[in-house]
C-alpha cells in the first residue's frame, strides 16, 4: 500500500491546491483519474491458500478508496453512484494461484463476502449491482511454479514401478519425548516423471504479495517427490538447488519485476528467516546485484510466527522489493522485544534503521561482499553425517562386537560426539566407522560388527532416495572425505556446535569423531582457537549468522561466511604467544571445572557469564554455577583474550560491533587482493601448501568504479510529478531548492524544469504537504 498511499498523497495535495486556487473542475478531474487508476490496480498472491492476504489487501484498498471518495464529496461531487454502478475497487482486481481446489474455492468466496460486507457497511440496505456474486475466475486452482502435460511412472530395468520411501510425520509426541522427527516405518510411493514441464504463467499485475510454503532445500524430495523436484530444477535451469522452496517464488517475482516493460511495481513475501542463510541468500544476491537493478525497500530479517501453544517455534522474514538502484532509503525493522506470542494480542517491539538493505537483510556494511579466502581453505567442515542410527553403539556393545574381529585388524570403533554432547554432558557413545573399508573386507575381518550394521543400518538405507547411500550402506552417508586428510596427524582439533545459544570453541581429542552438527576447524593451534574465541570473531559471526528461531540470539554458525571468509590477524611474535597461552588456559579451565562437577555444562557456564556481563542478580542456583565453574575467572580470561586479539589486529579495543565488521570486511578485501597476486597467509601452511591452488603470476587489480547511475525522468503529469518531488524531498531530509531537486532527475534541465518544480511545490504547500524555509523546500518524513 505504501506506493499507492504515496501516489494519493501527491494527488490529494495537488487537487486541493487547484481547488483552493479556483480550479474546482480540474481538481475533481484529478481525483477522479486517481480513483479510476485505483480501480484498475491488479494484485496477485501466487500461493493464496484461502485468500487471507488478498482479503486484507482488498480491505486496505477499499479504505483508500473511501478516502478518495470523501475528498470528491467535499469538492461537491456525489460519489455514491460510482460504487453502486460498479466503478469501484472489487474482487475482480485480486488474483490468486492455489494448488488445493478446496482452498481456492474458499478464497473466491472470502473475497466476495468481504466485498459485500464493505458494501453494506457503507451503503446500508442499498443493493449492489447485479449479479451480486460473479465468477471472475481470478482465483485459479493450479501449481504456481510448474505446469506439465502429463505424468509417467519411472520403471526399473524389468519394467516395475520405482518406489521411494517417504518418512511419515511422527504423531502424538509429548513434550518429554525424545526429539524424533519421523516414524521408523515410512510410506512407499511411486516415482513419477513430469513430461514437458514449464513455468506456470502468472497474471500481469502491479503488486505481488504472499506467504509461500515453507519447505527446506534438503526436504524437497521427501515432501514433493523426485519427479516434481527434477522438473523444477529443469525449469529453473539448475539454479539454487539447495535453496528453500520459498525462494522459487522470490526468484520468479524478481524476474517479472526486472523484465522489460513489466507492469509490476513491487512484490513482497513472508518467508522463513532461513532466506538469510547461505544457500537461500544467494537467490537474493543474484537479483540485487544483477541487471536491471532492483532494491529491497523493506525488510524484517527475524520475526516470530504468531502461533498456538502446540506449534513449532518458527521464525520468519519479510521482504519487499522494487525496481531501481539502492537509494539508501530501505527500511530495516529489527525485533527488540516480543511477548504474548501465544495470545490474541502479541506485543512485538521494533527498532528501525534506514539505508541500503543487503541480501543478508542488514543495513550498513554488506558482509555478503566478503569472499572465501584461500588462507582458510580446506580446514573447516561439518562433521560426519551417519544416515543410520545403528552406527551408534554403547561402549560395552562396541567391545562385544569387536571381540570377534581379527586381532590385527584396525578397529573401526571411534568415540563420538554431537552438539548436545558438547553443550551439555557427553553421552559416552561410540560409533562404527567403516570408511575406507570395502564391503567384503569389512565382512571378513569384522564379522560381528558387519552383521550389526547389516541388521540395523541396511534396512533404513535400502529405502533411501539416494543411490550412493543405498549402494554404500555400511559407510556413513556423508563420511567427510575432504575433512579426514586435514585431521590426520593432529593430536587435537577445534570444534564448535553449529546451532547453539552461545558461540564458543573448544579443542577435541583427535580420536573423537565429530557429528554433522559440529563445525570442525582442522587446527591444533591454540592461537587459532583464541582468535575464534574472541569478541571480534563473535561480532563477525553475528553479522553473518542466521537465526533458526530456537534461541534468543543468533544461533547458526555458517561455515562459508563465518570461517572461510574471516580474515585472521598476522599471528606471529609476541601477540601470537599471548593469544595461544590465554586460549589454552580458557580451554583447560573449562575442562577442569566440568570434570570436577557433574552439574556443570558449557551452556551453563556461558549462561552464567552472560548474567555476569548483564549485571543481573544471581539466583542461588546461578550462584552455585558461578562459584563451581569459576565463571568470574573465565570472564576475566576472555576479556584479556579479546584485548590481545585486538592488539594483534592493531585496532582500538573499544571498537563498536558495526565498526569492527566494517574493518573486517575491508581486511577481507585486502587479503583477497593479496591472494590474487599469489600472496596467501595460510593458517596451516604445512597442510595447505600444494593442496590449495595459488597464483604466482602478476595480476592487475582493477579499481572499483561507481557505475553511472541512470537518473529517472521528471513526470509531466501533475499527480506523478508531485509524487516524484515528495519522494525526492524525503530522501534529501533537509531543505533544498528547485535547482537541487532538478539535479535528481534526468532529461533536459534548465529554467523551465526549475519553474515547473517551483510551481508544483507551491501547490503542495497550499495543501500543507511541503513547507518553505529560507534554505529551500522540505517535507516531513512519512513513517
Amino acid at each position: 500500500m505504501e506506493p499507492l498511499r504515496a501516489d494519493w498523497e501527491a494527488v490529494e495535495a495537488s487537487a486541493i491546491g487547484l481547488y483552493m486556487a479556483g480550479d474546482q473542475r480540474g481538481a475533481r478531474e484529478m481525483v477522479r483519474d486517481f480513483h479510476r487508476d485505483l480501480c484498475r490496480i491488479r494484485v496477485l498472491d501466487p500461493a493464496c491458500g484461502t485468500g487471507n492476504f488478498l482479503y486484507v489487501a482488498m480491505g486496505m484498498m477499499k479504505e483508500l478508496e473511501g478516502e478518495v471518495l470523501a475528498v470528491l464529496a467535499e469538492m461537491g461531487e456525489a460519489q455514491g453512484t460510482l460504487a453502486l454502478d460498479g466503478h469501484t475497487v472489487s474482487p475482480e482486481q485480486f488474483w490468486g494461484l492455489e494448488k488445493n481446489a478446496y482452498a481456492a474455492w474458499i478464497a473466491e468466496m472470502v473475497m466476495w463476502i468481504g466485498y459485500l460486507q464493505w458494501h453494506f457497511r457503507v451503503f446500508g440496505d442499498a443493493k449492489p449491482s447485479e449479479p451480486i456474486l460473479r465468477n471472475f475466475e481470478k482465483i485459479r486452482q493450479t501449481d504456481a511454479l510448474l505446469s506439465w502435460s502429463r505424468e509417467e511412472l519411472v520403471r526399473d530395468a524389468v519394467g516395475r514401478p520405482v518406489t521411494r520411501a517417504r518418512p511419515r510425520p511422527r504423531q502424538g509426541r509429548k513434550d518429554d519425548d525424545a526429539p524424533v522427527l519421523f516414524d521408523a516405518a515410512p510410506d512407499e510411493r511411486e516415482v513419477v516423471r513430469l513430461i514437458d514441464p514449464r513455468p506456470t504463467p502468472w497474471p500481469d499485475v502491479h503488486f505481488i504479495i504472499g506467504n509461500p510454503p515453507f519447505i527446506g532445500g534438503k526436504d524437497l524430495r521427501r515432501e514433493l517427490g523426485d519427479g516434481y523436484v527434477d522438473a523444477l530444477w529443469q525449469v529453473r535451469q539448475g539454479r539454487f538447488r539447495s535453496a528453500d522452496l520459498v525462494t522459487a517464488w522470490w526468484d520468479r517475482a524478481a524476474d517479472i519485476l526486472t523484465a522489460k516493460g513489466s507492469s509490476l511495481r513491487r512484490f513482497g513475501f513472508i518467508t522463513t528467516n532461513s532466506i538469510t542463510q547461505t544457500f537461500s541468500r544467494r537467490e537474493l544476491e543474484h537479483h540485487l546485484k544483477g541487471a536491471p537493478p532492483m532494491r529491497l525497500v523493506f525488510a524484517i530479517p527475524d520475526h516470530p510466527w504468531i502461533k498456538g501453544g502446540d506449534r513449532a517455534a518458527v521464525r520468519i522474514a519479510m521482504t519487499v522489493a522494487e525496481r531501481g538502484e539502492p537509494d539508501g532509503q530501505g527500511r530495516l525493522l529489527t525485533v527488540t522485544a516480543e511477548d504474548g506470542l501465544h495470545s490474541d494480542a502479541p506485543d512485538i517491539v521494533f527498532s528501525e534503521a534506514r539505508g541500503a538493505v543487503s541480501a543478508d537483510l542488514t543495513v550498513g556494511v554488506d558482509v555478503t561482499e566478503a569472499v572465501a579466502l584461500k588462507a582458510n581453505a580446506l580446514l573447516c567442515s561439518p562433521g560426519v553425517k551417519l544416515h543410520g542410527a545403528g552406527f551408534i553403539v554403547a561402549p560395552d556393545r562396541a567391545a562385544a562386537l569387536l571381540s570377534t574381529s581379527e586381532p590385527e585388524a584396525v578397529s573401526p570403533i571411534r568415540a563420538y560426539r554431537n552438539g548436545r554432547d558438547l553443550a551439555d554432558r557427553p553421552r559416552g557413545v561410540n560409533v562404527i566407522d567403516l570408511f575406507g573399508w570395502e564391503e567384503g573386507e569389512a565382512r571378513r575381518r569384522h564379522p560381528a560388527i558387519f552383521q550389526h550394521v547389516l541388521e540395523t543400518v541396511k534396512p533404513e538405507r535400502d529405502r533411501n532416495n539416494r543411490a550412493s547411500y543405498r549402494d554404500n550402506w555400511w559407510i556413513f552417508g556423508e563420511p567427510r572425505r575432504e575433512l579426514r586428510p586435514a585431521l590426520e596427524g593432529l593430536r587435537r582439533y577445534i570444534a564448535t556446535v553449529e546451532t547453539a545459544k552461545h558461540r564458543w570453541f573448544r579443542f577435541l581429542d583427535a580420536d573423537i569423531l565429530p557429528d554433522n552438527k559440529l563445525v570442525v576447524i582442522a587446527s591444533d593451534d591454540a592461537a587459532v582457537l583464541g582468535v575464534l574465541s574472541s569478541r571480534l570473531h563473535q561480532q563477525w559471526f553475528v553479522a553473518n549468522s542466521a537465526r533458526i528461531g530456537v534461541y534468543d540470539d543468533d544461533a547458526v554458525y555458517v561455515k562459508g561466511a563465518c570461517f572461510d571468509a574471516f580474515p585472521f590477524p598476522d599471528l606471529s611474535g609476541r601477540a601470537r604467544a599471548e593469544i595461544a597461552i590465554l586460549a589454552d588456559e580458557i580451554d583447560d579451565l573449562r575442562a577442569q571445572v566440568l570434570g570436577r562437577h557433574d552439574f556443570l555444562t558449557m551452556t551453563g557456564l556461558y549462561n552464567a557469564r552472560a548474567r555476569l556481563a548483564a549485571g543481573a542478580t544471581l539466583t542461588e542456583a546461578e550462584r552455585a554455577v558461578h562459584e563451581a565453574g569459576c565463571v568470574g575467572l573465565l570472564d576475566h580470561l576472555h576479556q584479556r583474550l579479546d584485548a590481545a586479539v585486538m592488539t594483534a589486529y592493531g585496532w582500538p579495543a573499544d571498537l563498536s560491533a558495526q565498526e569492527a565488521v566494517v574493518r573486517l570486511v575491508a581486511l577481507n578485501r585486502e587479503r583477497a587482493v593479496e591472494e590474487a597476486r599469489g600472496e596467501v597467509r595460510f593458517l596451516r601452511p604445512e597442510f595447505q601448501t600444494g593442496r590449495v591452488k595459488t597464483s604466482r603470476r602478476s595480476i592487475q587489480i582493477e579499481a572499483t568504479l561507481d557505475a553511472a547511475v541512470s537518473l529517472p525522468s521528471l513526470p509531466e503529469a501533475p499527480g506523478p510529478m508531485a509524487s516524484a518531488l515528495l519522494h525526492a524531498l524525503r530522501q534529501e531530509g533537509v531543505p533544498v531548492g528547485p535547482r537541487a531537486l532538478a539535479a535528481r532527475f534526468g532529461g533536459r534541465r534548465g529554467r523551465r524544469m526549475e519553474d515547473r518544480i517551483e510551481q508544483t511545490l507551491a501547490v503542495l504547500a497550499v495543501a500543507g504537504s511541503v513547507q518553505r524555509t529560507q534554505d529551500g523546500w522540505f517535507t516531513p518524513r512519512r513513517v
